[in-house]
């Protein structure tokens, strides 16, 4: 193959948002390799066989991509709204739509708009058509609707502000340290939120402001085994290593039931063991907690229950906890339909979904009184997000779309890596992530953000 001419390969590029270059160690330009800015742009869906085409054609699509899915409004404030539009159509009539976050609707109509900018594409005249934006908007996500000659288009409107945490009036402190490493006498091999309680305690006695820890997210600690917290089955759920077994199952009614839990003799032995006994605690609190589910009264079931009907994305992920232990750990090898993300139809072992709904209900009621109690004192709790996720995870699995395949996330050399990184884990798409109005990336936010 003849090398590609480096002027067409950077207009492609720049039309799909690609980099081909970056900040060397010593601050001077550094030029990515053809090849390697070739097999991005192949995986992001260009066809990088006749480049000159695949410009026109790059353009031609974001010439028929009449509006933007999504519009940032900093600080409230969004100025103008462009759309793409046949240019006979500048003087039909415009209406739009905006519905706030509140539930709040503001309506207009225009007519006549002016054009910014026009081009012929495959023989019709385009316009940029200019409306006038929305000031000053609440901060929130809200919904965008323009209608003209039959045509709705539809956009996410994110009123955001420009820093997202402003630092207290006075210096603050707080230790970060990694949960599993924080041991105590009733821990078993593994510190828990109940050791995460009474750290905080400590840290609250002294003035510390925060306590952070490495992530908390679900893990693959059977088969396969990963329990790197930076390589997560999901950025969506919590990891039920980190479950206290003997709290109340529900902290508001402790006498609902007693569910006594004695510590295994072979749990306190874990704590003497030189590496994290990742295998060995997750396989005795599994145990325990199938126990306690076996044992649940009609109030706890009830409880329970209502926790899966307001967060509906856990049955989802239960189901596909349970079919990676009936069908293996690599969901491409899965049959056909649950490959794809349909598990409705699939035999599954209904004591695995049973088993994964439930250590989610009480890992996440845990983490939500851990933070309660945290805040009692003073005390934020801060977590870390990891930026990747399992290419055999429940994020990848479910979100397939949003994934590029045959790639990975890294670095470029640095003083302390000369030779680079690479992190191992998929990278996001761009645009299918803005496509679908960051949904999955607002959902793993939120997730955090309820707790920390």
């Amino acid at each position: 193959m003849n090398a590609p001419d480096p002027v067409l390969l950077r207009q492609l590029a720049r039309l799909y948002g690609v980099q081909t270059g970056y900040a060397g160690m010593g601050g001077e330009h550094v030029e990515a390799n053809p090849d390697s800015v070739l097999a991005v742009l192949e995986a992001l869906g260009a066809n990088t066989d006749d480049i000159a085409s695949s410009i026109n054609l790059r353009r031609r699509e974001l010439w028929h991509r009449r509006l933007q899915p999504v519009l940032v409004a900093w600080e409230g404030d969004l100025p103008a709204i462009y759309a793409r539009v046949p240019a006979g159509d500048l003087s039909q009539r415009f209406e739009m739509r905006l519905t706030l976050e509140t539930g709040d609707v503001i309506e207009r109509r225009l007519s006549n708009l002016p054009a910014t900018s026009r081009t012929t594409i495959d023989g019709v005249a385009y316009a940029r058509a200019a409306m006038p934006g929305f000031r000053p908007l609440p901060l929130g996500y809200h919904r965008l609707e323009l209608s003209f000659a039959g045509v709705s288009l539809r956009s996410l409107v994110i009123a955001a502000p420009r820093r997202t945490y402003a630092a207290p009036d006075r210096r603050t402190w707080g230790p970060f340290l990694p949960l599993y490493a924080l041991h105590s006498r009733r821990s078993w091999g593994v510190g828990d939120l109940t050791d995460l309680d009474a750290f905080i305690d400590w840290a609250a006695s002294r003035g510390a402001g925060f306590v952070g820890t490495l992530p908390l997210l679900a893990s693959f600690l059977e088969e396969p085994f990963e329990p790197s917290p930076y390589a997560p089955v999901s950025r969506l759920f919590w990891n039920e290593l980190f479950i206290d077994p003997a709290r109340p199952i529900a902290p508001s009614q402790p006498e609902i039931a007693d569910h006594s839990v004695e510590m295994p003799a072979e749990a306190a032995a874990l704590n003497d063991e030189a590496l994290v006994p990742y295998r060995k605690a997750m396989a005795l609190k599994r145990r325990v907690l199938e126990a306690q589910l076996a044992s649940l009264l009609p109030d706890e079931r009830d409880a329970m229950q209502r926790y899966v009907d307001q967060h509906p994305r856990l049955r989802d992920y239960a189901r596909f906890r349970a079919a990676g232990e009936a069908y293996g750990p690599n969901w491409r090898q899965w049959p056909g339909p649950a490959r794809d993300g349909d598990l409705d139809n699939i035999a599954l072992p209904e004591d695995a979904e049973a088993y994964h709904t439930y250590a989610q209900w009480r890992i996440a009621t845990q983490m939500a009184e851990t933070a309660r109690q945290a805040r009692e004192k003073g005390v934020a709790l801060y977590l870390d997000l990891p930026v990747g996720v399992q290419a055999d995870g429940y994020d990848a699995w479910r979100y397939q779309d949003l994934f590029v395949d045959g790639m990975s996330v890294g670095a470029p050399p640095d003083v302390v890596t000369t030779s680079g990184q690479d992190w191992g884990f998929q990278p996001l798409a761009p645009e299918a992530l803005r496509r679908s109005s960051y949904a999955y990336f607002i959902a793993y936010l939120r997730h955090h953000f309820e707790t920390a």
